[in-house]
């Protein structure tokens, strides 16, 4: 255990403090990556912005994030952990107060890119803090707890409590409340801070050219997966510019890195350790799961099952619990008894496969109440899914690879989870396009099916009182929105069994990987 400048090593309790400080800490960034997705219309009206516009709001925070995740890990080797997690902390009360008080789109786009450079100095900041003060033996159950605030938060937690404040107040509001969860991790941590680690590490000198190309990469990435679906992806001129911008941004920055390795804004080195490139590699799966099974869950709840939106933001806390469950069972296991990882990784997916078939058997009659056994297998499978990644991924690294070796897989499971949004948002557009022209197919004026199906409605509004002169007319009506309603039902049925076809190609590499490892253990 680390000790403070005097010698001591901190107790049980102060460990603790450390533990829930830090996990604050990393739930005010997923209150500010998910504010915007629930309030949306709110900041269109309270800002008089367009969409177009408003956009921004995400756009900004994401691209921040995005670019700052490898570049905070330098700094935080160069720095201290400690001395960045200050700096972060501060930035997380200052950032959202000036969102609250921003009073036009411009101020708040330059706040919400402060939030992003926060977050991202938080993420990388905190979780190296938990490798350097904790032992490898500890780490199962202390990642488990910090996931509460990574994966847990920003999953269910943090969309449900904006959605009381929408309708509860003003979106103002959901800023404030992250600025005074900021502060009480503030507090927190300040009254242990003795014993938080300010190891520094030789590093190589930034590259401010790499930061701005890859600051333009990730702004191009960003916009792109977020805006893509909406414009119909390549088919647009400026989407299309935005593509091409992300791919000379990416190009440009690599072969900068390798033009200057004596300057750098992170070592390749971490990707020499096969667990960490198979952690990173895999969490772009898993942040698709996460996100992209999110989304789906949100969006299915809202346009088919037409439930209210505070009661949808409501929809996933069963599933946090389970999320919440899985992350101690897991930690407990690798803590106590020494488990390897490795083994929760096939049965994260297996319980998030299982849940997206229950759920893709959704019928016309199906609720809220028809979702909660499908959504706490979702919750188990997500969290012994993303414990093990980050067990294997990141506690085989020598400390001074850790804060890159964290930076890059955050970057990965955000990367992922914006991937999968994207995909899975165009995947609906289109299949939903396709399905309502197949069954659509069938509304024309010769067909014995229809001609019946009229007349059936047709007597039914006879009955309900309705002129007969118009009832033939509004027969159609009905029936055409009936087919929309089983339109929309079929599409969503079929995009989330995709997420069950893309852990069937995911699940080989797992398996492929436990043979590779299963000679070795864990813990040595």
């Amino acid at each position: 255990m680390h000790a403070d400048r005097g010698g001591h090593r901190p107790d049980a309790y102060a460990l603790a403090l450390v533990v829930v400080g830090l996990t604050l800490a990393v739930t005010v960034d997923a209150l500010n990556s998910t504010v915007y997705g629930m309030a949306r219309p709110q900041f269109m009206e309270g800002l008089s912005a367009t969409q177009d516009t408003a956009n921004w709001l995400n756009t900004a925070f994401v691209a921040a994030k995005l670019t700052l995740l490898p570049a905070c890990a330098w700094a935080v080797n160069r720095a201290g952990a400690g001395r960045i997690l200050w700096f972060a902390l501060v930035g997380s009360i200052v950032a959202p107060l000036l969102c609250t008080v921003s009073p036009g789109i411009l101020s708040l786009v330059a706040s919400r890119v402060l939030q992003g450079a926060t977050g991202a100095a938080l993420l990388v900041s905190c979780q190296t803090i938990l490798f350097q003060l904790f032992p490898k033996t500890r780490q199962g159950l202390v990642q488990a707890v910090f996931a509460f605030g990574v994966v847990v938060a920003p999953a269910s937690a943090a969309p449900a409590l904006h959605g009381e404040l929408i309708v509860g107040g003003s979106w103002r509001w959901m800023f404030a409340l992250s600025a005074c969860v900021a502060l009480a991790a503030l507090l927190i941590l300040f009254a242990v801070r003795r014993y938080l680690p300010a190891q520094k590490y030789d590093e190589l000198e930034f590259d401010w050219v790499c930061l701005g190309l890859f600051a333009v990469a990730m702004t191009a990435v960003a916009y792109a997966l977020s805006e893509g679906a909406r414009w119909n992806w390549l088919d647009t001129t400026h989407i299309r510019w935005w593509v091409a911008a992300a791919l000379v941004g990416l190009i440009a920055f690599v072969v900068r890195m390798n033009m200057r390795p004596g300057r750098a804004m992170f070592k390749y080195d971490v990707f020499r350790k096969p667990e960490f490139a198979f952690g990173f590699a895999v969490s772009f799966v898993a942040g698709f799961a996460l996100f992209g099974s999110a989304f789906l869950i949100q969006v299915f709840a809202l346009n088919v099952l037409r439930l209210p939106s505070d009661t949808t933001a409501r929809l996933l806390l069963p599933s946090s619990l389970t999320i919440g469950l899985a992350l101690l069972i897991a930690g407990w296991f690798t803590t106590s008894r020494g488990a390897n990882p490795v083994i929760f990784i096939p049965i994260g997916v297996l319980l998030v496969m299982a849940s997206m078939w229950m759920l893709s058997g959704s019928g016309p009659q199906s609720g809220s109440h028809d979702m909660w056994l499908a959504l706490l297998l979702r919750g188990l499978g997500l969290g012994f899914l993303f414990l093990s990644l980050t067990l294997i991924a990141l506690s085989g690294l020598s400390q001074p690879l850790v804060s890159a070796g964290t930076g890059l897989f955050n970057l990965g499971r955000q990367l992922g989870g914006l991937i999968g949004v994207a995909c899975l948002d165009t995947y609906i557009q289109r299949i939903n396009t396709l399905n309502l022209q197949i069954l659509g197919s069938n509304l024309h004026p010769s067909n014995p099916a229809l001609q019946q199906r009229t007349e059936l409605v047709s007597q039914s509004f006879i009955g309900r009182g309705l002129d007969p002169g118009i009832v033939d007319g509004a027969a159609l009506v009905a029936i055409q929105q009936s087919i929309r309603s089983q339109v929309a039902l079929l599409t969503f049925n079929e995009a989330f069994l995709s997420i069950v076809w893309l852990f069937v190609a995911a699940l080989p590499l797992a398996i492929l990987f436990k043979v590779a490892q299963k000679k070795t253990t864990y813990f040595q």
